[in-house]
């Protein structure tokens, strides 16, 4: 899935358009984000501002620093101070929204567009070379490949 700024519309009525929007802008909507040394989504926002700002990404962290709330281990600990007020911005996903649509049925919370684009983050799966005459390694694969996992993952794993 892709990295997205998600920002809770009843805090926060005009969202970042852009990282450098998020980076540049007023310092007064704080965000939550995460550890880039314990977290997916840390990491990814590291190697974003680096994508979009390349050597002057130390400047910009300098920036954002103004606007973070905090610094989460993890996402889960993010998403969780997001969804009880502390702050009208998190670090997410674009699909995040998607949930609280299905299990809310609300759309309180939607995923800032940013003009540079979101950031991707794939999740995979394989076997070691140590494994691969394992035939529990190969049927496991097998089973992650095939049908009953993958209508699963869509709405139990929100990226």
């Amino acid at each position: 899935g892709y990295f997205a700024v998600v920002y809770d519309t009843q805090k926060l009525k005009v969202p970042p358009k852009s990282l450098k929007d998020l980076v540049e802008g007023s310092g007064t909507d704080k965000i939550v984000i995460q550890d880039p040394r314990t977290s997916t989504p840390g990491l990814g926002l590291l190697l974003w501002v680096k994508s979009v700002y390349g050597g002057k990404a130390p400047e910009a962290w300098a920036k954002l620093k103004t606007k973070v709330l905090t610094v989460t281990p993890g996402w889960s600990e993010a998403y969780g101070l997001f969804t009880k007020g502390e702050a009208p911005m998190v670090l997410s996903y674009t699909t995040s929204p998607a949930y609280h649509m299905v299990a809310e049925n609300t759309e309180r919370y939607q995923a800032a567009s940013f003009e540079e684009g979101e950031y991707l983050q794939i999740e995979v799966a394989g076997i070691t070379t140590t494994g691969a005459k394992n035939p529990l390694a190969q049927k496991f694969i097998a089973f992650m490949t095939g049908p009953k996992f993958q209508d699963v993952i869509p709405e139990t794993n929100w990226m």
